[in-house]
């Protein structure tokens, strides 16, 4: 297969936590490889960015940072000289690595949808004109081709009771989407009526008691879908515990936001991405987790088949709470033998 073309190529600086480290950067039509240095160029890259992972390019006086889908950033610093030259090859190659100029994610999750008495679990994107529905999270970050209903087609919504029911031109039955969490449900409530409610006027019905203020209790949850109506509403899942825990990874010890529901735990870069809806970087079941246990060392363990997950607690007051969480569920307690990970990468 002949070699991509190179469209630039230079030492630029990486922003670290600890300060700036140079590496040899190398853009292709699609990807950005980059070098310890420019003598490893014809070996293996230390590191890749495809370039339908950018949301976002940021321009800064020293430099641009890339904006990944799922809130991850790459800062890179330029010579002053290059930092044009940077931006001009890469902002027609993004632009072109989504197809179209896509319009800004609004919402996203995983929402249960049933069909002829089976559910299946897909991942949705709601932008600014269209509802974008991948199987998984991992599928939208790739860029993979979702099936997608332009918001146009949308003739009536409805947003109530715990549903957010569409009705959608030239589709005899409604979308209803049976919500869990009432947090979930205002976000994705809040978010369809931002788009929608001025265009369609009466057609757009919600009620106070349905969609709620500001004041919503933060039990996190994920959204069920019906096609046809007449759902019946489960009972909400509750949080027994969220907080940062550090995720023990090799040598690395990568920060996270976790969170421990009565039916799932699953971890996000950051508590603003977990309050905003952005999807989990992780999920576990909880009927699925085989064991939990706190080691001598105060790391916690999360079994899952022939996988091990291993965190651990910023203070023996947080690991004192996590392990009474992991131990005690609201109604009865949880069996080591109950809590997949993920349909998402780490």
């Amino acid at each position: 297969m002949a070699q991509q073309e190179v469209i630039r190529k230079e030492t630029l600086g990486v922003q670290k936590k600890k300060g700036i480290e140079s590496r040899f950067f190398v853009l292709f039509k699609d990807r950005l490889d980059y070098f310890t240095a420019e003598a490893d160029e014809k070996s293996e890259p230390r590191g890749r960015l495809t370039l339908n992972e950018v949301e976002k390019l940021e321009v800064q006086e020293d430099g641009f940072s890339l904006i990944l889908v799922g809130g991850q950033s790459l800062t890179l610093k330029t010579p002053e000289a290059s930092l044009e030259p940077w931006l001009s090859s890469l902002k027609p190659l993004l632009k072109a690595g989504d197809g179209s100029d896509k319009a800004k994610v609004l919402c996203s999750g995983y929402l249960n949808v049933e069909r002829k008495g089976q559910v299946k679990t897909p991942f949705f994107v709601l932008r600014e004109n269209s509802l974008e529905r991948y199987d998984t999270a991992t599928d939208f970050e790739k860029g993979q081709e979702p099936r997608t209903m332009p918001l146009a087609d949308i003739e009536k919504v409805t947003v109530k009771e715990l549903r957010l029911t569409l009705e959608v031109r030239d589709q005899k039955k409604p979308v209803e989407f049976q919500v869990d969490s009432a947090k979930e449900f205002v976000q994705w409530g809040r978010a369809l009526e931002k788009l929608l409610a001025q265009r369609l006027g009466e057609n757009f019905v919600s009620s106070a008691e349905g969609l709620p203020g500001r004041g919503v209790p933060s039990d996190g949850g994920h959204a069920s879908a019906s096609v046809s109506g007449g759902t019946t509403p489960r009972e909400a899942p509750k949080v027994l515990c969220e907080g940062e825990l550090l995720i023990l990874k090799r040598n690395r010890e990568d920060p996270r936001y976790c969170v421990l529901r009565t039916d799932c735990f699953e971890y996000f870069s950051s508590k603003e991405d977990y309050q905003t809806g952005v999807a989990a970087r992780a999920r576990a079941l909880i009927e699925d987790i085989t064991a939990f246990e706190v080691l001598d060392d105060g790391t916690m363990e999360v079994e899952l088949g022939d996988k091990k997950l291993a965190f651990k607690a910023l203070s023996p007051e947080d690991l004192h709470r996590w392990q009474t969480a992991w131990e005690t569920d609201p109604e009865e307690p949880l069996a080591p033998s109950q809590a997949t990970m993920p349909k998402t990468g780490t």
